[in-house]
């Protein structure tokens, strides 16, 4: 990671790796590397969001955070777009396996209908539980995910392995 980088790029990122480990903990029934390939790219919209709105982007997140409120409610009002479809839509562009595709943009989605976006959004709100960075996760409240992330808790082995990792991670970039 670059020495110099914005700190909302390096929590974004913090959260991205977390998500994608904790993801690739409980898909371990899913094909090969889509649970961490997914939850990895998961928060791409925030990134996209940034880069159009360096400023107003993080000082979003805050206030929606400070407030209470729903972070993709306040996406769409300031941006006409929500960072889960948004992500979803890049992919797509991309060429990703519409799976994933459907799987990232409905990370937030309570009514998550396929294993591969109930395994993102076990990993996407048991990072941001654990502290690693902001992606809306407080607001969605998908009956499955509670359940799937206790599991997640009960089965890895420690916490504070899962920032070693992270932080090894991120330390070998530079």
């Amino acid at each position: 990671l670059p020495p110099k980088m914005a700190p909302f790029v390096r929590e974004w990122w913090r959260h991205s790796i977390a998500a994608a480990l904790l993801a690739q903990q409980c898909g371990q029934d899913l094909p090969t590397d889509h649970a961490y390939t997914a939850a990895l790219l998961h928060g791409i919209g925030q990134l996209a969001l940034f880069e159009d709105a360096p400023q107003d982007y993080p000082n979003l997140v805050e206030r929606s955070y400070a407030e209470g409120l729903n972070l993709l409610e306040c996406e769409r009002e300031a941006f006409s777009v929500d960072h889960a479809a948004l992500a979803g839509l890049i992919l797509e562009s991309w060429g990703l396996p519409e799976e994933l595709c459907e799987a990232v943009a409905k990370h937030h989605d309570a009514d998550a209908e396929t294993g591969l976006a109930v395994v993102v959004q076990t990993g996407c709100a048991a990072s941001e539980h654990l502290g690693f960075g902001r992606c809306g996760c407080p607001e969605h409240a998908g009956a499955q995910t509670p359940s799937a992330s206790a599991a997640l808790f009960e089965n890895f082995s420690s916490f504070d392995s899962l920032a070693v990792q992270i932080n090894q991670i991120e330390w070998s970039q530079g």
